[in-house]
């Protein structure tokens, strides 16, 4: 999830607009690229471990 709200993208492809649910991710370190409502670009990594749920939230209004 992210505050404000964005569209989310996985290797170049379009996964979704925050909030996301259940999204099938390969494991790894996931470099994603968020696009705020204003357009912003916002770099965000996320860890996946096999087999694993993994959640974040990113406040792009503090670069958090």
């Amino acid at each position: 999830n992210t505050r404000p709200w964005s569209k989310v993208y996985l290797r170049g492809r379009l996964v979704g607009t925050t909030p996301l649910g259940n999204v099938r991710v390969p494991a790894g370190n996931l470099n994603l690229t968020l696009v705020d409502r204003d357009g912003n670009t916002h770099r965000r990594t996320v860890s996946v471990r096999s087999g694993a749920e993994a959640r974040a939230f990113f406040d792009l209004t503090t670069g958090q």
